[in-house]
């Protein structure tokens, strides 16, 4: 059980890019992106509930945890599934830097310089080099070197390589990178973060009333005690099932 809750944190990172949703409405409102959330995660429930029986009714209790070592090696049209599924992967990569260098051109160029929104080409190829080139050594240096910052990136991006085709087993991958990076990012950095910035609202609110001010509490604490749960108990299961 707990080694799926991990790869359920670890598809749930994503959702930082709705907000950029609610933005390239025509008319943004809170209706509006509420109704473009529900039918999107409708319909990757639907696609992913029937995939999921499809299999199920084919293969029964035949399938293993990683659906591609259900079949045999050898088998051509899996090898293209694993081909693809690989390019993909690489492809969420520069698909990471879409909110980024959203908020950056929109923060700098916009709002700051008074830049039109559009953003051209020579300025969408230097953010994106930008956040590729600081990925790997943001908040250890306050100085910005691109030649330095863009080498230590590329080595680490090489290193992170060798370290993923040395496992052979899926599942530990999305196992620890769900327990760990998944909790982290879509549960306890934003619970704590909310805490820390309306904490004056929640004081004022706790003054006047304490069920009013436990109610401004109640969803970010759930939130962080079922990160914390999940970092530990995710990343426990992933290193029993590898050993």
């Amino acid at each position: 059980m707990f080694s799926g809750l991990s790869v359920f944190l670890f598809a749930y990172i994503g959702e930082h890019g709705s907000f950029e949703i609610y933005r390239s409405l025509k008319r943004p409102s809170f209706s509006s992106w509420k109704g473009i959330a529900n039918y999107a995660v409708l319909t990757a429930f639907i696609l992913s509930a029937f995939y999921s029986a499809t299999c199920w009714l084919n293969l029964g209790d035949a399938i293993e945890d990683n659906i591609m070592d259900t079949f045999l090696p050898t088998d051509v049209t899996i090898n293209v599934c694993k081909v693809v599924l690989a390019i993909v992967m690489c492809l969420t990569y520069p698909m990471d830097f879409f909110v980024a260098r959203q908020n950056i051109n929109q923060g700098f160029f916009v709002d700051w310089l008074g830049r039109t929104e559009y953003m051209p080409l020579v300025r969408f190829l230097l953010i994106s080099f930008f956040i590729w080139a600081a990925a790997g050594i943001i908040g250890k240096s306050t100085a910005v070197h691109s030649i330095p910052i863009a080498t230590t990136s590329l080595i680490s991006v090489f290193l992170l390589f060798f370290a993923a085709i040395s496992f052979s087993n899926l599942e530990i991958v999305m196992g620890l990178g769900g327990a760990i990076g998944g909790s982290s990012v879509g549960f306890t950095a934003p619970s704590l973060i909310y805490l820390k910035t309306f904490r004056p609202e929640i004081m004022d609110a706790y003054k006047k009333s304490k069920l009013k001010g436990l109610s401004w509490v109640a969803m970010p604490v759930a939130c962080l005690l079922f990160g914390v749960m999940a970092l530990v108990a995710g990343t426990v299961s992933a290193i029993l099932l590898s050993i």
